[in-house]
């Protein structure tokens, strides 16, 4: 079902796409425009050090959104909360919340830590990236080993 029929179906609906195109973001400007939902989007990067001109692109589309009005921009790193060089981390967000993301979300896509672990890569994270408190930090748990809701619960700090 494309986007703009499910707006204009459901009267409370939240679509946030994940993208990092620029046409993307433009045909979810023009929905918005038409249903007169609040302007949310997602920006999603990999994590990975071969993926930085794709995080930056990422960046470049956090600029691009926020030039179109929108107002509650997520920017998300996969595998960041587990595969990833966290001082990369703090400085993809510093760089995603300075572009304008309102969310940043921190993710143990691959499910392998145990909370205590990642408890500590949240409050590294959280104390080492410049301008975290001007965004609302989120987390994105997988249950690979049963434990998404300790970690997330550990997080809650």
């Amino acid at each position: 079902m494309l986007p703009r029929t499910i707006a204009l179906l459901v009267p409370n609906h939240r679509i946030n796409l994940v993208v990092p195109e620029k046409s993307d973001i433009i045909r979810k400007s023009q929905v918005d425009e038409e249903t007169g939902y609040i302007p949310a989007i997602c920006v999603i990067a990999r994590s990975k050090e071969r993926d930085i001109k794709a995080a930056w692109e990422s960046v470049n589309s956090i600029r691009f959104a926020k030039s179109l009005g929108f107002k509650d921009i997520e920017f998300g790193c996969e595998d960041s909360g587990s595969r990833s060089d966290k001082d990369y981390i703090c400085k993809v967000f510093e760089e995603a919340i300075k572009a304008g993301a309102t969310t940043v979300a921190f993710a143990d896509t691959v499910g392998i830590n145990m909370p205590q672990e990642y408890e500590e890569l949240v409050r590294y994270v959280k104390a080492n990236t410049p301008g975290i408190d001007d965004a609302i930090f989120s987390v994105h748990c997988h249950n690979d080993l049963g434990v998404a809701t300790a970690n997330t619960i550990a997080v809650l700090f």
